[in-house]
């Protein structure tokens, strides 16, 4: 019969910012697993106890030998299935790492008051049965990764899933992974993006042109093209088609426009700072507060800049309808 083989190795990209909250219910899942892990390792070794026993009993009675001690038989096979071991290393802004059962237990370490913690390593091991869990380095973008192995072992599996849910709940959100291009690539695409409008706002008649042509040309139509204007007229075309007098006339550029290509650019600039791996832990604890004060900050700022650009061309419309109608 096919046996199925799940993945048990997952990775996510981003800048991560690990609160208390979080450290504590990775503690509650390593807690919970680690309590799975030993009640297995006990099954495991009652039942080759059990094994060996029955072994035993088979070779008095085809020798006639004395039975071994059932302590003697119990301890060997616990000596051959380990117990489980956690593992926490917290590597220091200082190069020193710190290894603790629990993050718990690492806050309140006194070598990790006065220090920032670059990089979180989570192991768990019972016997054959291994979990890991890296969180990166907090100067660097790359993945926090998480594997179990091996992989067709159930138990390995469901602590996967554990660990895979907890990242998923706490994996950075897309306003965040933008902030994760860094400056300049927010504030390049922004300027595109305008660039982009500008384009089709030319093209479209949206946007004001200094295109001289276009009343002259009008002109000639309507009194009918002589002779003697034919030389213009060639001229004009010639302008057009070059599109020597499209330019955009800033003087007359409407106000939702210079609204939305300001709120555009202020977004693209606001998006390039603030972003970091951050673990509340130590000196860490402060810069979880000011990215997460920052991160609601950004998002009320974007809302009303976005909030802006919609209100601005409405109520300029009706201010002018106002206007015109006097």
């Amino acid at each position: 019969m096919a046996e199925l083989i799940r993945k048990t190795e997952s990775t996510y990209a981003g800048w991560w910012l690990i609160d208390k909250e979080a450290l504590d219910s990775l503690d509650d899942i390593l807690d919970d697993q680690a309590k799975r892990l030993e009640d297995h390792r006990k099954k495991e070794i009652s039942a080759a106890v059990r094994r060996e026993q029955d072994r035993d009993r088979v070779r008095r009675a085809r020798t006639g030998s004395e039975p071994p001690d059932d302590g003697e038989i119990r301890k060997r096979v616990e000596s051959e299935h380990p117990a489980v071991v956690r593992v926490i290393t917290l590597t220091l802004s200082s190069g020193h790492k710190i290894r603790a059962e629990s993050f718990r237990e690492a806050a309140t370490d006194g070598n990790c008051r006065d220090q920032k913690v670059k990089k979180i390593e989570v192991g768990l091991r019972c016997g054959d049965i291994r979990g890991d869990l890296v969180v990166p380095a907090s100067d660097k973008y790359q993945s926090l990764t998480i594997i179990t192995l091996p992989e067709a072992s159930n138990q390995a599996y469901e602590l996967f899933v554990q660990l895979e849910m907890w990242a998923d709940q706490r994996k950075p959100g897309l306003l965040r992974q933008i902030q994760s291009a860094q400056f300049p690539l927010p504030v390049v695409f922004a300027a595109s993006l305008i660039f982009l409008v500008t384009m089709i706002g030319i093209f479209s008649g949206l946007l004001p042109t200094k295109n001289g042509w276009r009343a002259e040309a009008r002109k000639l139509v309507a009194k009918g093209v002589k002779p003697e204007d034919q030389g213009r007229a060639l001229e004009l075309l010639l302008r057009r088609s070059a599109a020597l007098d499209d330019d955009i006339d800033i003087s007359r550029l409407p106000l939702w426009y210079k609204v939305a290509g300001v709120s555009t650019l202020a977004i693209g600039v606001l998006y390039s700072f603030g972003v970091s791996t951050a673990f509340e832990i130590g000196k860490g604890a402060a810069s979880v507060r000011s990215q997460k004060w920052y991160a609601s900050f950004l998002w009320k700022t974007v809302f009303g800049l976005l909030l802006l650009d919609v209100l601005v061309p409405m109520f300029s419309t009706k201010l002018l309808e106002l206007i015109w109608t006097k």
